[in-house]
């Protein structure tokens, strides 16, 4: 009776356990979609001190320390309301972000797809870009142990008469056209469930890793021959320098299964050094209007940048700024003065600086020194 009553009481136990585990993991339904009427914020934390935090079950990830006063708003629409609709005639959705791009998409019962781009895409081009393997923005039902690959591939075909000479002035032979070729690869695994801690509270979710490799590659079109992969010869020219090739990076996602925004959204590059995080911050959101002009009200972004950057200025006066870039050991590379307008926004185009960090300052007219940050430009 007493090995009987030991055995039921372990099996019992083991229930339990096993039942609380299950009861505390969360999945994900295609609720969470984004849809045309959705107006979408997340908190740009502008001086990451987190860790990425442990993978499994019943994780607790303490993010309270993120900051920052810039919100990213994200409004969808019906597609046919979009400026580049006729470019996107499978879409049924799009959205506009600050920086004027606009991104379409076509939804499904489990899933949404990117259809393409329109705006700078590609860095001081703006020519719409249309997916021949269409990239997945969301997927449902997800839950812990998923596990998932996605590919994209796109291409977007330069006349010669819009690329500027210097450019290609080390390529060794006649063409009258580029192609940008971009292909994506992606493997997720739904590698964590638990409570992530932020500054407006906690919320349930599961953790998305995201492990991306793009590869962008140059052809040039060649008279008889057609299009000739000149990858290998552009490493060779400065202005464009590591704009092509392979760039590797790690994406966080935490999802809730009540919220449409992700719950928090970290990058990380190859070397695992964190980039860029964003965050759900309904709570604090007020907070983020009423600011005061000081270094920690100055961001650059998308960071990192493909090479065409916005830097954001809130509550500083209009008027004439200027930017310099420097080394990480603090040469100067490059300096502009830019007009900062009612939106409180100017955009700056990187696109001729290599793969890398990078220090950048702010001055306003005077020459006063505003502020000086980190800035990573990766390929495109």
């Amino acid at each position: 009776m007493k090995i009987r009553f030991i055995v039921k009481y372990i099996s019992t136990a083991i229930i339990v356990m096993y039942c609380t585990a299950i009861i505390g993991q969360i999945t994900v339904t295609n609720s969470t979609f984004p849809e045309a009427g959705d107006i979408l914020f997340t908190i740009l934390d502008t001086e990451s001190n987190i860790s990425i935090g442990d993978a499994g079950e019943d994780v607790i990830w303490d993010y309270r320390s993120l900051t920052g006063p810039f919100v990213r708003e994200t409004r969808f629409f019906e597609a046919s309301e979009g400026m580049s609709s006729e470019d996107f005639p499978e879409a049924d959705l799009v959205s506009l972000s600050a920086n004027e791009e606009e991104i379409y998409y076509k939804s499904f019962s489990n899933k949404i797809i990117e259809i393409g781009r329109a705006g700078e895409f590609v860095p001081g081009f703006d020519i719409p870009v249309v997916y021949e393997e269409n990239p997945t923005f969301r997927r449902a039902p997800i839950s812990f142990g998923d596990v998932d690959d996605d590919e994209s591939i796109a291409s977007i075909d330069i006349g010669a008469d819009i690329i500027p000479a210097e450019l290609l002035e080390g390529v060794p032979f006649e063409f009258d056209s580029v192609r940008i070729s971009l292909i994506n690869n992606s493997e997720s695994e739904v590698e964590a469930w638990g409570t992530v801690r932020l500054p407006d509270g906690d919320y349930d979710v599961i953790r998305d890793k995201i492990s991306n490799t793009a590869d962008t590659k140059l052809f040039a079109k060649l008279p008889i021959i057609g299009w000739f992969d000149v990858t290998s010869l552009i490493g060779d020219i400065d202005e464009l320098g590591d704009a092509i090739g392979v760039v590797e990076t790690i994406t966080y996602n935490y999802y809730s299964e009540e919220d449409k925004e992700i719950i928090v959204s970290i990058i990380t590059d190859d070397q695992d050094m964190i980039t860029s995080v964003e965050f759900k911050g309904d709570a604090i959101l007020s907070d983020t209007k009423v600011v005061t002009p000081d270094y920690s009200m100055i961001t650059a972004y998308p960071n990192p940048s493909f090479g065409s950057v916005s830097v954001q200025m809130v509550n500083y006066p209009l008027g004439e700024y200027r930017i310099k870039v420097y080394n990480v050991v603090g040469k100067e590379l490059w300096t502009e003065s830019y007009q900062l307008r009612s939106n409180r926004v100017f955009k700056a185009d990187l696109m001729h600086l290599r793969k890398g960090t990078y220090l950048y300052s702010i001055f306003d007219k005077n020459g006063k020194k505003l502020v000086t940050k980190r800035i990573a430009i990766i390929s495109i």
